[in-house]
């Protein structure tokens, strides 16, 4: 067994070696390989498991006693590089967790080395550190080993469903503690309803009740896969008082905060660096891998990795199924009175970014409209699939679609253009929307001109015919914007000139590490591709609320923006102080020079 003393938590921190912890050892790493459940909601049989598989170089041994994992995992490599490794997973014979406590149950996305299964989980852990001999292999044979035995419970699957079925995905709530705003919520049970955003604007029920017309519609949206790529992939290395990953995410700055509150450290002591990344589209905000590497990590006392296949992604994360039922009622003039909207977001398992999707597209799903009276209830379920986050829109398209759908069928049913009964409906400039939110910048209607110009909207329209036949349509749509929100950048100018950009926004192929390089060299009048942007790495690169929600460029952007301002503040005085004219463009080396 790894000695429990290895993770109590320190009472004072030895720094002596800190600098180990600069670069990964993938040597040492072991590479972890699982099995899956088959079935999605399970509690393991309390019985002895016992299996010993040699296959080749390896064999697997597991044993536990159902609800705490009593046993060990194990495995043994034969030959040359002989090593045992066994682990208590969730408590020793004496009581005392090698794994914190939090690190299993402070978040419902960590509750990994628990009895009961959600959605297909993680049975056991292979780690093999070596590649030689096609010991991958060997472990993955070993993995397929493995047989249980399981009671299969009830499960549910259906977002509305999940509203009021006794079957319970969680027996209670533990929020994350990165959404404050939902600490009401811990320990609540009975329940499948992670959130319920609710928003009120005047009196539906009156203004409905004499609408001219009313017209009511569902709609339903089906799972879908980001699959960027670069599948999940995260290295961690951890120690008693520190901790580094090396993964591919969207959010650094969240990532080092969750692990930090997890296991109970400083942030200071928590590291994260983050390469290019592969695409993300959403998928990788949040903490995703990085919490079971880390966990690993610190029972095995190695560095270990876990990289996803590209099947293995279809169980990470996908987009929200959805079902949203919309009400509407129509004057006799054509404008829209009053909407209701009911939402119902198939969060999956685990919550993820699901609470924030549900608020943020919750509250504009009446949609791009000048409507009185709007009634909105946005709710995040749990079901046994799997879990569901952002995908490029944070919930919009699934709304876009449906109330546009729901507009172009209340035109026809009217007999009215499309686009007229939209022109009438439509937010101006500086009129409020139902959540409130003063529209600015934002010139639909012209918008709206624009593509009508562009689709020859007014021109004849040949459908075609026979088996080939062809359609047009426009849709508009509103989305929430995740503001004010903190980014933090910092310029160093050398003393030969050059610049250097610090800054946490995750290039994932969008290009930002080139937009960004070019606000500081506009600002600067220096080229662009002179400009180096540094590797995101917490402990170099300054806070970012996250690359997501299509904020880097404004947000991130003007903060760099101001970064250069006072850069070039600076550099003026500089050149006032050692006697230069007011203008004076002496390249910066000389004025360094000319002053040190």
């Amino acid at each position: 067994l790894v000695d429990p003393q290895y993770l109590v938590k320190p009472t004072s921190l030895d720094w002596a070696g800190f600098g180990e912890v600069l670069s990964i050892d993938l040597e040492r790493a072991l590479d972890v390989y699982y099995d899956r459940a088959p079935i999605l909601d399970a509690n393991f049989y309390d019985k002895n498991w016992d299996i010993e598989e040699e296959v080749t170089t390896a064999f697997v041994k597991l044993d536990f006693e159902g609800g705490n994992w009593r046993g060990n995992v194990g495995m043994q490599f034969v030959g040359q590089h002989q090593e045992s490794t066994g682990v208590v997973i969730n408590g020793t014979e004496a009581g005392q967790p090698i794994v914190p406590t939090s690190v299993t149950k402070g978040a419902d996305y960590l509750d990994i080395l628990r009895s009961r299964l959600r959605i297909m989980g993680i049975v056991n852990v292979t780690p093999d550190s070596f590649s030689d001999g096609g010991r991958y292999q060997d472990a993955e044979a070993a993995v397929a080993q493995i047989v249980a035995e399981y009671e299969e419970l009830p499960a549910v699957y259906d977002e509305v469903e999940a509203m009021t079925s006794k079957t319970y995905v969680h027996d209670k709530l533990r929020p994350a503690g990165s959404f404050a705003d939902l600490k009401h919520l811990k320990d609540v049970k009975s329940t499948n309803m992670a959130v319920d955003a609710r928003l009120r604007r005047g009196d539906v029920d009156a203004a409905f009740a004499n609408a001219a017309h009313v017209f009511e519609h569902t709609f339903h949206t089906q799972k879908c896969l980001h699959l960027a790529f670069e599948p999940f992939a995260a290295i961690a290395d951890a120690r008693p008082d520190h901790v580094t990953v090396h993964t591919s995410c969207q959010g650094p700055s969240f990532v080092r905060f969750e692990i930090a509150r997890l296991l109970g450290l400083p942030q200071n002591k928590v590291r994260i660096r983050i390469p290019y990344v592969g695409g993300g589209y959403g998928s990788k905000l949040y903490i995703k891998l990085e919490g079971l590497v880390v966990a690993l990590s610190l029972l095995v006392r190695k560095p270990v990795k876990i990289a996803l296949t590209m099947e293995e992604q279809f169980y990470q994360i996908t987009k929200h199924p959805s079902t949203f039922r919309i009400k509407s009622g129509i004057d006799k003039d054509g404008r829209i009175t009053a909407r209701k909207c009911e939402v119902y977001w198939n969060g999956g398992a685990y919550a993820d970014v699901g609470p924030r999707v549900t608020h943020k597209s919750g509250f504009v799903a009446s949609g791009p409209y000048d409507i009185d009276n709007v009634s909105t209830d946005s709710y995040a379920l749990y079901t046994n699939m799997t879990p569901a986050g952002a995908l490029r829109g944070f919930g919009i398209p699934q709304l876009c679609w449906a109330y546009e759908s729901h507009t172009d069928i209340i035109a026809r049913a009217l007999k009215l253009d499309p686009v007229e009964f939209r022109k009438k409906n439509l937010l101006r400039e500086g009129q409020a929307h139902a959540s409130g939110t003063v529209l600015k910048d934002a010139p639909l209607e012209a918008v709206l001109d624009r593509l009508c110009e562009r689709l020859k909207w007014n021109a004849p329209f040949d459908r075609g015919s026979g088996t080939i036949r062809r359609g047009r349509g426009l849709a508009l749509a509103l989305k929430a914007a995740i503001s004010p929100t903190t980014s933090v950048a910092m310029i160093n100018v050398s003393a030969d000139g050059s610049v250097t950009l610090y800054c946490s926004t995750v290039d994932m192929g969008q290009g930002s590490d080139t937009g960004l390089a070019q606000v500081v060299a506009e600002e600067l009048n220096v080229p662009a591709n002179s400009v180096r942007v540094v590797p995101r790495d917490t402990d170099v690169t300054p806070y970012d609320m996250g690359t997501l929600g299509s904020r880097s460029l404004f947000h991130m952007g003007n903060a760099i923006r101001a970064a250069a301002v006072e850069i070039k503040a600076k550099l003026a005085a500089l050149a006032r102080e050692v006697g230069e004219p007011e203008g004076s463009n002496i390249p910066v080396a000389e004025l360094f020079q000319k002053r040190y």
